[in-house]
């Protein structure tokens, strides 16, 4: 199976607000930990400073924001490097795109059991739009969702395209409304308001004045209770769907959903392959009485094998991507599934006659 390029959110420009702050002292013993480009050792280090999980989460963001800058030239890459912003590259290298830099606060989040994950939208600087995508955070602390963009709370590349590093407060567990502000989530979950803001509304200047996030709608918050039983691939997927029942027409959006379902198909694929692998390293042999509880278990493993990657066919039966070159993949990874589900009903026949 090949693996479809990742789909990463970039960062092009920050607004230059930056609200006074002032480090605590904890703060200053967390900067000072050096990393060693090992994310074990970091996590480690910190937690020996910040005991409680809402101390963990602030040493967390404030760890990041201080020691890994914006990776500019990366950012202009028109096919991004994902092993670049996996964390323990990101630590080696101190720099990242948003995506990297959320990935890394996830994996500490991760390591201290906080329920952490991604949020994909767009954002606007000084109240104009930016169709360019973004990556940030939102955690489950003290049994609520809350938001935090770190990429924003360390700095920003200013009219000259250079990263200035400027901490702020202003991203770390920020106010809904207040973040609604310049951050737009594709799945409308993230707001976290009453009355989820339609895209076409939210790009507009003012767009306050005629349309209020308090007012009665439909909130979420049952689905937001039931996201710790789900897996990332099926939130992500989940999410995709009811973005594109709130924005339609938004092609964010719509290759969002359309990389949730090839996600899907891709996870569906690999978890058929591994049985497969397996499967060939110790074929079952019929006809003869001391592996017949072999035998069984092997067509029992094949047949579940030919489900999953029937049901990545289906996920890739319904992508549409914009990329010609992407749609290539997928087609190469569905034809790759139709051959492999050929062998498993020849291997059935021969085990099973």
């Amino acid at each position: 199976m090949r693996i479809l390029r990742s789909f990463w959110f970039i960062l092009l420009l920050i607004p230059a607000y930056c609200p006074a702050y002032e480090l605590s002292e904890t703060d200053k013993k967390v900067i000072a930990i050096k990393s060693g480009g090992d994310t074990d050792k970091l996590h480690a280090a910190i937690v020996e400073i910040a005991s409680s999980k809402a101390e963990q989460v602030r040493a967390f963001y404030v760890w990041i924001a201080h020691h890994i800058s914006y990776d500019v030239p990366e950012s202009k890459n028109p096919q991004l490097n994902p092993v670049k912003q996996e964390p323990a590259t990101v630590l080696k290298a101190s720099k990242a795109v948003c995506h990297g830099y959320s990935r890394l606060f996830q994996e500490l989040c991760t390591k201290s059991g906080i329920p952490c994950l991604l949020v994909n939208g767009y954002t606007k600087t000084a109240d104009q739009f930016n169709p360019a995508g973004h990556t940030w955070n939102a955690i489950f602390l003290d049994n609520s969702w809350k938001l935090i963009d770190v990429t924003w709370g360390a700095g920003g590349v200013n009219t000259s395209n250079r990263y200035v590093k400027e901490f702020s407060e202003r991203y770390f567990l920020t106010e809904p409304g207040l973040m609604l502000e310049d951050h737009y989530p594709l799945d409308p979950v993230w707001q976290l308001v009453s009355n989820p803001v339609p895209v076409k509304i939210w790009k507009k200047k003012n767009w306050q004045d005629n349309f209020n996030v308090n007012d009665s709608g439909n909130d979420y918050s049952e689905i937001r209770s039931q996201l710790m039983q789900m897996d990332e691939h099926g939130i992500r997927r989940a999410g995709a769907e009811r973005g594109k029942q709130l924005n339609p027409d938004d092609p964010l959006t719509d290759e969002e959903f359309n990389f949730a379902l090839v996600a899907k198909g891709n996870e569906s694929h690999k978890k058929a392959s591994d049985i497969v692998i397996v499967y060939s390293k110790k074929p079952a042999k019929p006809g003869s009485r001391s592996n017949v509880g072999e035998t069984k278990e092997s067509i029992e493993n094949l047949q579940k094998a030919k489900a999953l990657y029937e049901e990545a066919i289906s996920y890739y039966s319904k992508v549409k991507l914009r990329e010609s070159r992407d749609m290539r993949v997928i087609e190469q990874n569905r034809s790759a599934a139709k051959n492999n589900i050929a062998f498993i009903n020849q291997e059935l026949k021969r085990l099973n006659p």
